[in-house]
C-alpha cells in the first residue's frame, strides 16, 4: 500500500518536427526534432481516501521541464546499404516540495533539486543483403551531467557507450 496517491496531473507538450528527403545524391534524408514538455503533478494522502485518526495530511508536488532536440541524416552507400548518423540533446529540470500538516499542497514553495543534461551521438549501418535478409549495426555515445541544487558547485558526469549488431530474416520480402 502506498502512503500517497496521485491526485492532480498536468502536462503540456510542444514539438516541432522537420523532415526533408532526397536532399542530394549523398544525403537521402534529414530529420530535425525539437520538443519541450512541462509536467506538474501532486500526490497526497487525503484527496482520494479518508485520513485515519492517527495520520496527518501530507502532499508532495513534483515538476519537471524537459527540453530536447535531435537531428539525424541518412547517407546512401549503395542501392542496398545506408548509414544513419545524428546527435541529440535533452535537459531535465526537476523541482519539488513536501508539505505535512496542511491540506494545501502549495503551502511550501517548490525548490529546484536537480538538473540532468544529456548529449548523445549515434550511427547505424543497414545493409539489405537479400529481399528477406538484412544486417544492422550501430554505435552510440552519451555524456550525462547532473547538477544538484542542494550542493552548489557539485556536478557529476558520466559517459556511456553502446553498440549493437544483428541479422534479420523476414518470411516476406522487404518493401
Amino acid at each position: 500500500d502506498r502512503s500517497m496517491d496521485g491526485s492532480k496531473f498536468d502536462r503540456d507538450s510542444y514539438a516541432l518536427k522537420f523532415e526533408k528527403t532526397n536532399l542530394s545524391p549523398r544525403i537521402k534524408s534529414l530529420k530535425i526534432n525539437i520538443s519541450r514538455t512541462h509536467i506538474d503533478h501532486i500526490m497526497d494522502n487525503y484527496s482520494l481516501r479518508p485520513l485515519t485518526q492517527t495520520s496527518m495530511p501530507m502532499s508532495m508536488e513534483v515538476k519537471r521541464t524537459t527540453t530536447s532536440a535531435g537531428t539525424a541524416f541518412v547517407i546512401p552507400l549503395s542501392w542496398h546499404s545506408q548509414i544513419t548518423a545524428g546527435a541529440d540533446y535533452q535537459k531535465n529540470i526537476h523541482s519539488g516540495n513536501m508539505v505535512t500538516g496542511s491540506r494545501n499542497p502549495h503551502a511550501k514553495p517548490l525548490s529546484r533539486d536537480m538538473t540532468f543534461t544529456n548529449y548523445g551521438v549515434f550511427a547505424e549501418y543497414k545493409n539489405q543483403i537479400t529481399r528477406t535478409d538484412r544486417f544492422l549495426a550501430g554505435i552510440r555515445a552519451d555524456r550525462l551531467e547532473v547538477t544538484y541544487a542542494k550542493y552548489p558547485g557539485r556536478k557529476d558526469h558520466d559517459y556511456t557507450y553502446g553498440a549493437f549488431m544483428r541479422y534479420e530474416h523476414s518470411n516476406s520480402p522487404a518493401a
